[in-house]
């Protein structure tokens, strides 16, 4: 409870006295005087005045002490710290919790750091300094001549600096071009290739033992490399619209959503608006299983233009630039595409057919031949069996 001085009743407490904390002058001269009873503590010789040891060790025994202050603990007022209520009073002392959104490290870097411990391990084997640096073509003149793709440690590590391997096989080719090299160059048989063999079967095992670690790294650099087909699908597509659509120079009107405050009118008239960020977000989702609903969407561009803009204008003429774009990159990509197709129809399928196979079992069927159903979510379909109408969502 805080106390309010204000009020009549209020007894702050009494000033102490002064109190003495060192030595007056009169105790220091008396402290001088006490202790010493010698009769020879000063001797003059001449012009020479001797003291004693005895009296130089009193005067500063008695200096040390006119330095010291006491203090009774009766006279330090102590304060105590105020505690803290159980009760918050004041509710804008009480700061929202602050999340903590740690950035994700980009699995380029983790894949550099393990490939540049392993290098590190190689370089410390027995009778590698040959492979340490590049060959000198100074005191080698003929290697460069013989060799024509040299490669040494040295600048490996440069490539993991520069970031330069994106996957374990990057990584050993050039492990395994040191060992080529000396082959070419030393012979098979030479003590320089078998240390390098050493080196090439350390690189293997160290990959063996991190195998999961290594290969999770390389998914989430490319997704081509994932199990799941639909996330190779969709990476190969968002390559598509992020390098090959979006670059066109000048076709930033179709990156974004027309705006409502600049073009008021233009919802009015196109009734299925769609633009470059939509569709990928749309690729990130996974919405798009083949290439025919991705290129519908990229054709709409043309479309709306043409209704908003008209044929003859430049907004629409950089559309077709857009689509052409598409389907050129799509073609480059045909055999790839093709087979993730195929295998996500499968996978699809074998889902459907799961389902199936549960509802026979189960003696319940979630699709009714007699009845129709709608495909869109939030449409009814007609469930004669239950005598009502029901919703999919």
């Amino acid at each position: 409870m805080r106390t309010n001085k204000t009020c009549p009743l209020y007894q702050p407490a009494a000033p102490l006295p002064p109190i003495q904390v060192a030595m007056t002058e009169e105790e220091e001269e008396e402290q001088e005087r006490t202790g010493l009873n010698d009769d020879n503590l000063v001797k003059v010789d001449e012009t020479k005045v001797v003291l004693s040891k005895q009296l130089v060790k009193h005067a500063d025994e008695v200096r040390r002490k006119s330095l010291v202050l006491k203090f009774p603990k009766e006279a330090v007022a102590l304060k105590k710290r105020r505690r803290a209520g159980t009760v918050m009073h004041c509710d804008y002392l009480k700061k929202p919790h602050k999340l903590v959104n740690r950035q994700r490290t980009d699995p380029v870097v983790a894949l550099s750091i393990i490939l540049e411990s392993v290098l590190n391990e190689m370089r410390d084997l027995p009778e590698t300094q040959p492979f340490w640096f590049p060959v000198s073509a100074k005191n080698v003149p003929d290697y460069h001549r013989i060799v024509h793709r040299a490669m040494d440690l040295q600048t490996m590590r440069e490539k993991l600096h520069q970031r330069k391997y994106r996957s374990r096989e990057e990584f050993l080719g050039d492990v395994n071009q040191i060992v080529d090299n000396s082959s070419i160059y030393n012979g098979a048989k030479s003590s320089l290739t078998q240390t390098a063999h050493k080196m090439l079967e350390h690189c293997l095992r160290r990959f063996a033992d991190k195998e999961e670690k290594l290969m999770r790294l390389e998914k989430a650099i490319n997704p081509l490399l994932d199990d799941n087909d639909q996330v190779a699908f969709s990476f190969i597509l968002e390559n598509i619209v992020t390098n090959d659509c979006k670059s066109i120079p000048e076709s930033w009107p179709f990156h974004k959503p027309v705006s409502k405050k600049f073009v008021k009118e233009y919802y009015s008239v196109i009734k299925n608006p769609i633009d470059l960020d939509a569709i990928l977000k749309n690729i990130k989702a996974h919405k798009y299983s083949n290439r025919e609903d991705f290129q519908a969407d990229v054709e709409l561009l043309l479309t709306n233009s043409n209704t908003f803009n008209g044929p003859d204008s430049q907004f629409t003429k950089k559309a077709k630039e857009i689509i052409e774009a598409c389907n050129t990159s799509l073609k480059k990509y045909d055999e790839q595409l093709t087979l993730l197709e195929s295998a996500i129809k499968a996978s699809q399928e074998a889902a459907l057919d799961a389902i199936e196979t549960d509802s026979a079992m189960t003696g319940n069927s979630c699709l009714q031949e007699d009845g129709y159903m709608e495909s869109e979510a939030g449409e009814k379909y007609d469930d004669q069996y239950r005598g009502k109408v029901s919703y999919i969502y």
